[in-house]
């Protein structure tokens, strides 16, 4: 993932490839652009890479539209929603949390792969709990019907000292 700082050195490197054209130093942009792309530009963060002139014309076009914030590189269109995580899955997922409020994270797992709900290869432990910690509201113990009582173990006490 780019940090903002990773994202500015880019658009600054960007920006420097262009600003000859920009300057009106070069004649020819089209020959400028291709001399410029013999060799593998070394881009922050990605290291040497090979663009085509036609990736350079792009980053001019959208300098003269958008500045220098539209040379940063864009996020993700899925950012922060899980891939492996269908809708259909994440709805079961809430269906046997609803049943079940206080079973535990790896039984609930475990029982869903039992079930057929997911196979192991396709989601595995990690990303599951990756899901249950982005979605707060499947935390085990959170009983939404219920919510007014705590529940108590054998030799335990609402308040200390009290046994």
């Amino acid at each position: 993932m780019l940090s903002n700082k990773d994202r500015e050195n880019i658009a600054l490197k960007r920006f420097s490839l262009i600003s000859p054209v920009l300057n009106g130093q070069i004649p020819n942009q089209k020959e400028y652009f291709e001399s410029v792309c013999v060799k593998a530009i070394d881009m922050p963060h990605y290291g040497p890479k090979n663009y085509s002139p036609k990736t350079l014309m792009s980053w001019l076009n959208d300098y003269r539209r958008g500045g220098l914030e539209a040379l940063k590189p864009g996020y993700r269109a899925d950012r922060g929603k899980s891939r492996r995580v269908s809708q259909e899955i994440a709805g079961k997922i809430r269906e046997k949390r609803a049943q079940k409020p206080r079973i535990t994270s790896i039984l609930l797992y475990e029982e869903l792969v039992r079930e057929g709900v997911i196979l192991p290869d396709k989601l595995s432990q990690a990303t599951f709990y990756r899901f249950l910690a982005a979605n707060p509201e499947l935390a085990a113990g959170k009983d939404l019907q219920n919510n007014t009582e705590k529940e108590l173990k054998r030799f335990s006490r609402q308040w200390a000292n009290e046994l």
